[in-house]
């Protein structure tokens, strides 16, 4: 299969799922933005199949575009965070409990993307 088949966007990739099916995106939500939560008492919680039924993600989600670096779920990196928007963005973030997108650049040699 040629490699061009293979790089596509999001947008592409929605297309052919079908942008209605709220039960597969919300899979990919949840195996992409997966963050632990603190319980004081663990020997308490009811076992279960491993789902977070609670697990609710924000109809607005802050995006921090990078240029240069590709970042995987579960993963720890180092960010080079310049432009006065995306500080601001990520002090909003690290000051409180909440999620941030990260999305690579498709030209890392644009000052603003679009």
């Amino acid at each position: 299969m040629p490699a061009e088949r293979w790089h596509s966007g999001i947008n592409e990739f929605l297309q052919s799922i079908g942008e209605t099916d709220d039960e597969l995106l919300n899979m990919l939500m949840s195996s992409v933005f997966s963050h632990s939560h603190k319980n004081d008492d663990a020997s308490s919680a009811p076992e279960g199949d491993g789902k977070s039924e609670g697990q609710k993600f924000p109809d607005v989600l802050p995006i921090l575009p990078l240029r240069g670096v590709v970042v995987y779920p579960n993963t720890a990196v180092p960010l080079t965070v310049g432009q006065a928007r995306s500080i601001k963005l990520v002090d909003d973030v690290v000051g409180g409990d909440k999620l941030v997108g990260l999305v690579a650049a498709l030209d890392p040699e644009k000052e603003t993307p679009g």
